[in-house]
């Protein structure tokens, strides 16, 4: 169930240590593994690597770009946020590893914050409703609001016109 796999999700997060050195390489091969295994074929692909500095090795450097570069050409989106990251490590992340506009660098913990959610809300607004074509009506409890969904519309926007009508 959700929970259980939020409750893993934290455990897993919690057991993560720093033990020196940047092996972007890793985290890309991981989640290019996990993505092959997947068994939702239906939604797009997105990797979000989170890094605080630059590869340790010229050869981490040269291994997390062929693998940047396998994942791009398999249709999925690469994300990548540094914090307090030099101009060198950002232009490698944005040029080397992330897709088209897709790179970011924060200064500080509030900066991360605005990223992580305008990440969120793009990623969120790529998600179609399944059979959307099949939706009459949707029936919001104040204000007795009907919204027609037609073909094409995803829940991110039926919810940014609710909230927007004070709906939710």
């Amino acid at each position: 169930n959700a929970r259980d796999n939020k409750d893993s999700l934290k455990q897993k997060i919690a057991s993560i240590y720093a033990a020196g050195g940047t092996s972007p390489q890793k985290g890309l091969s991981l989640a290019q593994t996990n993505l092959a295994n997947s068994k939702r074929t239906d939604v797009p692909q997105y990797v979000i690597l989170f890094t605080d500095g630059a590869p340790s090795e010229d050869s981490d450097r040269t291994s997390s770009e062929t693998k940047a570069r396998e994942l791009r050409k398999a249709g999925i989106t690469i994300y990548t946020v540094g914090l307090k990251l030099n101009d060198e490590t950002s232009n490698w992340l944005s040029e080397s590893i992330a897709s088209t506009n897709c790179a970011f660098t924060a200064a500080n913990v509030d900066e991360l914050k605005v990223i992580f959610a305008k990440i969120q809300q793009t990623i969120s607004q790529n998600i179609d409703i399944k059979n959307a074509h099949k939706i009459k009506q949707i029936l919001a409890e104040k204000g007795r609001y009907f919204l027609s969904a037609q073909y094409g519309i995803t829940a991110f926007e039926i919810w940014k016109i609710l909230r927007k009508k004070s709906l939710l």
